[in-house]
């Protein structure tokens, strides 16, 4: 039990020492307002809209794939592994185009928060607002990285 408590008070004081070395606990936040990037960004509409048409391309090929099938008979079975066949392809393409956008966004948030000296950079939008007071609004220099 002393044990413990003593490994307790070690980390606290480790802790403790660690946030006065790094500058006496100052840290810089930024903040990025996701919506905004997402509506004021050239680069993540063009993004977007290139999904939305791989998405209806799929989209009419799995129907005409249903259809097909439907109409040679295929049975009860057939058609629910066709379904999940389709549906598997839409999980690939919609986490395929968001782990590109995200790489593209955290990239260029990298990069402003180095440039500037931020420590942590945090989101935040009207609807959940993370940051009330204080914090850099580094949304429009993620917007200029990413045109």
């Amino acid at each position: 039990m002393k044990l413990s408590k003593k490994s307790v008070f070690t980390a606290a004081a480790a802790l403790l020492l660690a946030v006065s070395v790094a500058g006496c606990g100052k840290v810089s936040v930024g903040y990025v307002d996701q919506d905004r990037l997402n509506e004021d960004c050239p680069q993540i509409k063009t993004t977007l809209a290139e999904w939305q048409g791989k998405m209806d391309e799929l989209r009419t090929e799995s129907e005409k794939q249903m259809s097909d099938a439907a109409a040679s008979g295929a049975s009860d079975e057939e058609m629910t592994k066709l379904q999940q066949q389709i549906q598997m392809k839409v999980i690939s393409m919609n986490q395929g185009f968001q782990n590109q956008m995200r790489a593209k966004v955290d990239a260029a948030i990298n990069e402003v928060a180095k440039e500037k000296g931020i420590d942590v950079v945090l989101h935040s939008d009207e609807q959940d607002k993370v940051v009330i007071s204080g914090g850099i609004d580094i949304t429009d220099d993620i917007i200029n990285k990413l045109q």
